[in-house]
């Protein structure tokens, strides 16, 4: 992939993990949520991993790779990542079969005229800014990081007062714990580190857990979110606009729609307050033909970050999903299966990576490790069969 397709990051999001879209695209990337479920990113009530900058780069230079095999010119596969493929074939069409940007400019969206300009003046700018008499601020972040795997629920307030560590910190080396709160003990996730803490916190681990728990337990709000942990969001998951009837109330609307009555005042930002006949509502649900499946609860943040963004990322990440899907169909038969190795004790990497007759380097790529010697007993490791 090109190293310069990094900076439709500061296009997208200017570098923001935390940036949120008026359509809900989320991200430095900017994925909409549909989009992220068909590569992988995982979304629920604790954990946004399109607010994972690593994952989600993972993510973005497959669905460019898709666009580019789609087009085979990386300016119109820019151009479908801004406004969706669907758009880019419509004005193929009307350029009559042309496939040169330049040549079917007028008959794009008018907001991504402007997107691929601007991704090439973000490139002239990071690579001749000194041209320009322009420097770089130097940042207060660890440059140096490393990440751990943990299996219990963590929070991170007690991380940051075991370990000393600023919590603003924490949160910005791991923007897709949405509450502060990593549910280890539904599935393993990771934590990110200042290098110099990871054995720090690897010899206070468990002290960490039993402090959370205890933290969460006393905490009546975050059960609820924490219960819904066990429901996550799929393909199934609709967003439905209500307007509130004459006799309405948050019980019998919950009970109508399957849904939690606490995450419904949630969504709405209705705690402590009454609804009104008329009142418009947000609600997300599961399709009645999927009625077996408990209802999808989902705990908003209460301090969003919004960008400002046009109606064509939502064409961009939902409408033209099919289009997508159909390429990626053709080269499923490509893809690996995937095993999952549990690490024992006395095992590394290399040994792994020899019983799977894979490369060290590929399980690093495929689960995220940054060094070589650190994976832990009991961690669970991705292997793509070949």
């Amino acid at each position: 992939m090109p190293h310069e397709l990094k900076y439709l990051t500061i296009i997208e999001s200017a570098l923001n993990p935390r940036a949120v879209s008026k359509m809900g695209a989320s991200g430095i990337w900017q994925f909409m949520y549909t989009t992220g479920k068909l590569y992988d990113l995982q979304v629920n009530s604790l954990v946004d991993e399109r607010r994972d900058p690593v994952k989600a780069s993972y993510a973005a230079a497959n669905y460019l790779k898709d666009l580019y095999n789609i087009y085979k010119d990386w300016t119109l596969a820019i151009a479908a990542y801004n406004c969706g493929p669907g758009n880019v074939n419509k004005a193929i069409k009307r350029a009559k079969g042309k496939t040169n940007f330049w040549e079917i400019y007028d008959y794009l969206p008018s907001e991504t005229r402007g997107y691929v300009p601007a991704f090439i003046a973000a490139n002239y700018m990071m690579n001749y800014y000194k041209e320009h008499n322009l420097f770089p601020q130097k940042i207060d972040f660890p440059v140096l990081t490393d990440t751990v795997m943990v299996d219990a629920d963590i929070n991170l307030k007690d991380v940051s007062e075991l370990l000393n560590v600023p919590l603003q910190q924490l949160r910005d080396l791991n923007p897709q714990y949405k509450n502060d709160i990593i549910p280890g003990s539904s599935e393993v996730y990771a934590i990110k580190l200042p290098i110099n803490l990871v054995t720090t916190f690897i010899e206070l681990e468990d002290s960490i857990a039993v402090r959370s728990k205890e933290s969460l337990l006393k905490n009546t709000d975050m059960n609820i979110v924490k219960n819904s942990i066990q429901v996550s969001p799929n393909d199934d998951v609709i967003r439905i606009n209500y307007k509130v009837k004459k006799g309405d109330t948050y019980q019998k609307i919950a009970r109508k729609f399957n849904v939690d009555e606490y995450a419904l005042k949630e969504w709405n930002r209705m705690r402590g307050k009454k609804l009104k006949t008329g009142q418009n509502l947000i609600i997300y649900t599961v399709n009645k033909n999927n009625s077996n499946q408990k209802p999808f609860v989902q705990k908003t943040s209460s301090n969003p970050i919004t960008t400002d963004s046009s109606s064509t990322k939502k064409a961009t990440h939902e409408e033209n999903k099919s289009t997508i899907q159909e390429h990626k169909k053709i080269n499923s038969e490509k893809k690996s299966t995937t095993t999952i190795h549990v690490v024992k004790k006395g095992e590394s990497l290399t040994s792994i990576a020899k019983k799977y007759n894979v490369s060290v380097n590929e399980i690093m790529n495929w689960n995220d490790i940054k060094t070589h010697n650190h994976i832990v007993v009991g961690q669970k490791i991705k292997i793509l069969n070949k």
